[in-house]
């Protein structure tokens, strides 16, 4: 019975469906346009074909046209077009419908505000014939405005993208793009405001000298600092590449002024140069208006405006981004530290003796460091290093050494300062070196005020380390070395 009523219902459904598809097959063509709202052609061609676009309006004029291939303006200075934009004004010459058609045969045009039109746009083709446009106003719906198209009497509805482009100007086409750096692969950075270099980065393999200190990292601070200091890679990311904002044109103001002086760009109060592998950014930036600032790119006449965000990273604290190792150095390059202070004085040693591995069969094929190897003999002779550690001049375990290095290691700068400060040092930590060209390296901590000491670093000073970091360090150091805490 259940599938009795199931096939009875399925039937009935089918013959609805049935009656539904002949009656819309034989309606008449008035009930189709009711149920279908189709768009009418207006122009339809080849955009290849286009060869020349003009859009006029009122008190302003633009004429593209092709060279070769490439699009070019006809402006009193060359400018860089927008591709896409130029393809769109293509794309309404070529493929223009209308929505509908208001009036086929319209008396008064001056309702429709097409008589005068707002504005005019004409496409000159390769065979040499013309497509003419006349836009009108706004219709009741804000999404469309009157077009006429010459030749043709009636009066067509069409979308407001279309309206746009028939009223472009120049800067509608223009591009506003700026170079794009890779903040991830940069090579070089320059900050400079009002002529004085503030800060300036530069990669490991660019410094004249190799430096025996920071062996991780590859940016290094050379300015505002005497001596080259490592860029701590988290606070590079969050107050450098993370707020270097998405750099493009706000608006156009002179592509070939006769002085530079009323964009505060004669003495420009910032300079900004950004090196990548395959790109380069120069700018120079003036005064501020409002939430913009006038810039120039190096090399070019041009003055225009962008975002005043671009402040936030020329303004960044060189401290805030610089590594904060007050001095940090590969145990490897060290044979000797001496650790002076109130009550204190140790000296951490390692003895390094070079030992030949025995050699590897002599039927196999081995990688061989530093010896030449004949056929049928041992291929593989490896040297390894022997190690050491002394504290006071008694062999200790090496894991009790290396804690007391790096604990010694571990300080800290907690504030730059300009200010040279005289005095006796009241803690010092000796190095004495086997690499980096340098024999000695002399750490010293002279009193600066009740809560810091001024660091020197081989003479050099120019940051503050927090006396009870200092402090808490030779506490550690004492402990560590009566075996204390181990």
């Amino acid at each position: 019975m259940k599938r009795i009523i199931t096939l009875g219902v399925l039937a009935l459904v089918l013959a609805v469906l049935f009656i539904g598809f002949v009656v819309l097959r034989n309606r008449p063509p008035e009930a189709k346009d009711e149920l279908e709202k189709a768009v009418v052609p207006i122009i339809s061609l080849d955009r290849q074909s286009i060869v020349e676009m003009i859009v006029q309006t009122p008190d302003r004029s633009l004429r593209l046209y092709k060279e070769g291939e490439s699009w070019k303006a006809d402006a009193e200075q060359p400018v860089e077009l927008d591709e896409t934009a130029v393809q769109d004004l293509e794309y309404s010459f070529s493929t223009l419908y209308a929505e509908e058609v208001v009036e086929g045969k319209p008396t008064d045009l001056r309702q429709y505000g097409l008589d005068p039109p707002q504005a005019v746009a004409a496409a000159r083709l390769s065979d040499g014939s013309q497509r003419i446009l006349q836009l009108g106003s706004q219709t009741t719906n804000p999404g469309m405005y009157y077009l006429k198209a010459e030749g043709d009497p009636a009066v067509y509805a069409v979308r407001v993208n279309h309206a746009n482009h028939f009223r472009y100007e120049l800067s509608d086409v223009r591009t506003r793009a700026l170079p794009l750096v890779n903040l991830e692969e940069m090579s070089y950075l320059m900050i400079s405001r009002e002529g004085k270099v503030i800060m300036e980065v530069v990669t490991r393999d660019s410094l004249s000298e190799q430096p025996i200190e920071y062996p991780l990292g590859n940016l290094f601070m050379t300015s505002p600092y005497s001596t080259p200091r490592p860029i701590a890679a988290d606070a590079w990311n969050d107050e450098f590449v993370t707020k270097f904002p998405a750099l493009k044109i706000e608006k156009f103001v002179d592509d070939r002024p006769h002085s530079l002086a009323p964009y505060g760009l004669d003495n420009q109060k910032w300079e900004i140069l950004i090196r990548d592998p395959e790109c380069v950014l120069h700018l120079y930036i003036g005064d501020r208006v409002d939430d913009l600032v006038y810039f120039k790119l190096a090399g070019r006449p041009a003055v225009h405006m962008i975002k005043d965000d671009i402040l936030d990273v020329l303004t960044v604290n060189p401290f805030a981004i610089m590594d904060k190792f007050a001095f940090i150095v590969n145990i490897d390059y060290v044979d000797r530290l001496w650790i002076r202070g109130p009550g204190l004085d140790h000296t951490l040693s390692i003895e390094r003796e070079m030992l030949e591995k025995e050699p590897r069969d002599s039927g196999r094929q081995g990688i061989s460091r530093g010896v030449d190897v004949g056929p049928g003999e041992s291929t593989d002779r490896e040297t390894t290093v022997r190690e050491t550690f002394f504290l006071d001049g008694k062999q200790v375990p090496e894991d009790r050494f290396k804690r007391m290095y790096q604990r010694a290691i571990g300080l800290q700068v907690d504030a730059p300062y300009a200010p040279p400060v005289s005095g006796k040092a009241e803690v010092s930590l000796l190095y004495t070196m086997n690499e980096g060209g340098v024999d000695r390296f002399l750490i010293e901590f002279v009193p600066y005020n009740a809560n810091f000491f001024a660091l020197n670093k081989n003479g050099v000073s120019e940051f503050l380390t927090g006396r009870s970091q200092v402090e808490n360090m030779l506490s550690d150091l004492d402990d560590l070395a009566e075996g204390k805490v181990e």
